[in-house]
């Protein structure tokens, strides 16, 4: 089957801009989320939660793709801890069209560290095979009681990268204190 190319398509294939730009603004995203890391590894190095054993603190892992959803995207996990096992990590995400947030994605006992527990406005939940799929969401004002095998919790941050850093910070910290209380 003969692929016919728009106008359009031909335009934005040619126009070099676009993939420059591209490149410096993941640049930029890396920057916020080598600032972030340190912010949060301040605030763990402070806290009294006990980390599990294995568990990444003393630097984060960036990955990227092009395609979630049809739209480039951005993370940042730190702390990390993903084995077969369990999985215990913090992520910050730039999804390209759809803003920046932060999720815990937590599996095992570690899941069981929130039952129960209240949340504040706007965490949005994923739970067991659903952790790792962004199109299933729903509005959490509490962690359930019974234990779930996994669960993402994921706090939208907008779409402004301008003060991400201390805001992903302070949410760190306070999911930190409820994971620990």
């Amino acid at each position: 089957m003969l692929m016919v190319f728009t106008s359009e398509e031909i335009a934005l294939l040619n126009d070099r801009q676009i993939f420059l730009q591209k490149r410096s603004l993941l640049e930029k995203i890396g920057a916020v989320f080598a600032r972030t890391e340190q912010l949060l590894k301040d605030t763990a190095i402070g806290s009294q939660f006990a980390f599990p054993a294995n568990c990444h603190l003393a630097s984060g892992k960036t990955s990227r793709g092009e395609n979630l959803l049809g739209y480039p995207w951005m993370v940042h996990d730190y702390p990390r801890l993903i084995n077969r096992d369990e999985i215990f990590l913090f992520r910050t995400q730039c999804w390209f069209g759809h803003g920046f947030s932060c999720s815990w994605i937590l599996t095992g006992r570690h899941a069981g560290l929130l039952a129960g527990k209240p949340l504040k406005a706007n965490w949005t939940m994923a739970t067991d095979e659903h952790i790792w799929d962004q199109s299933i969401q729903i509005i959490a004002d509490q962690f359930p009681e019974t234990l779930c095998p996994a669960v993402r919790l994921t706090m939208p941050l907008g779409n402004d990268p301008k003060g991400l850093e201390e805001r992903t910070s302070i949410i760190f910290r306070e999911t930190l204190d409820l994971l620990g209380a």
